[in-house]
């Protein structure tokens, strides 16, 4: 198993010994930007004020998130990079920019009860799919697509 997958494996352990998860999930993404798209999958595990996840491409781990609001995050790439320290999530480069501080307040935007995040579809579990727009860095637009597995 690869060392940036073991941070998963302590916080679902921890998770059932310290009390329920607040949020869980896998999702599939697609984005589309300025010559360039994309395909992969998430993972997030979000309990309290404490976040990980879990960024792929094409199967391939591409990156780690993992720390809490008072400690900060950690983003660590599988190319080698040497890992980068963030004191808010907003502040971590993603494929969208979404203003959000603390992991708590990903969970209403996962639920569909936030304009950041549009839900496409529904099932009997919640919403399904989602759809975000954004921009870059330059300002062009970025479309990002989210299917929960």
């Amino acid at each position: 198993m690869r060392p940036y997958l073991h941070f998963l494996m302590p916080c679902l352990v921890m998770a059932q010994e310290i009390g329920p998860i607040s949020y869980q999930g896998s999702y599939a993404w697609t984005y589309k930007a300025y010559k360039q798209e994309g395909m992969g999958t998430l993972r997030l595990l979000i309990e309290g004020e404490r976040f990980a996840a879990e960024v792929r491409v094409a199967g391939m781990l591409q990156a780690t998130i993992e720390g809490t609001v008072s400690n900060g995050f950690h983003l660590r790439k599988e190319s080698g990079e040497p890992p980068q320290f963030f004191n808010k999530l907003s502040e971590i480069p993603l494929l969208i920019r979404l203003p959000i501080d603390r992991p708590h307040d990903l969970i209403p935007l996962l639920e569909g009860q936030s304009p950041l995040l549009q839900v496409q579809e529904r099932d009997t579990k919640g919403p399904l799919k989602y759809y975000c727009e954004s921009r870059d860095s330059q300002g062009r637009m970025v479309k990002l697509w989210l299917t929960r597995k």
